[in-house]
């Protein structure tokens, strides 16, 4: 416990010290780098999956009902066929 301590107040000097030579600008490219970057290993490591899923399945509710499609072909394989064509 004690080194995990340590290195959360490590990081916390880190970050003030970040926080005070950069000016607003720098700021913000170092924040919007850093989101971007805990979102990409959240994705990456499928932590977000579930998201995606339950926004995918929304997105497919909120789509219109379709008619069904009255054209369907059947097409069947069976043994004459292929003696017939050879494969």
């Amino acid at each position: 416990m004690g080194i995990s301590n340590q290195l959360g107040k490590c990081l916390v000097k880190l970050l003030f010290v970040l926080q005070q030579s950069l000016n607003q600008r720098h700021r913000d490219i170092f924040t919007a780098s850093s989101v971007a970057v805990c979102i990409l290993l959240l994705r990456c490591f499928g932590f977000m999956q579930s998201l995606e899923w339950t926004a995918l399945d929304y997105l497919f509710q909120l789509r219109p009902q379709e008619p069904p499609e009255e054209r369907i072909t059947i097409v069947t394989i069976d043994e004459a066929s292929l003696h017939q064509f050879g494969s």
